[in-house]
């Protein structure tokens, strides 16, 4: 599962209010999770910050600590 829909579901909250928060569309943010697209550096930032550090920016890249590949 995707560390952002992780994130989500424990603190119980959707997808339309988390992409509110970060600026950014429930579509936008759709494709992030589904691994259709990768965040904008910008926005990768939003997410990190709105998530308090609990989503990384290597867990958003698939980085090493997710799991994925190194980048």
């Amino acid at each position: 599962m995707h560390p952002l829909k992780q994130y989500l579901r424990d603190v119980e909250e959707g997808f339309q209010d988390f992409a509110a928060r970060v600026g950014v569309s429930r579509q936008t943010l759709y494709r992030i999770v589904s691994g259709a697209q990768a965040p904008k550096p910008m926005l990768a930032r939003r997410i990190v910050e709105a998530t308090g550090g609990a989503v990384t920016l290597d867990m958003l890249y698939g980085g090493a600590a997710c799991g994925g590949a190194e980048v």
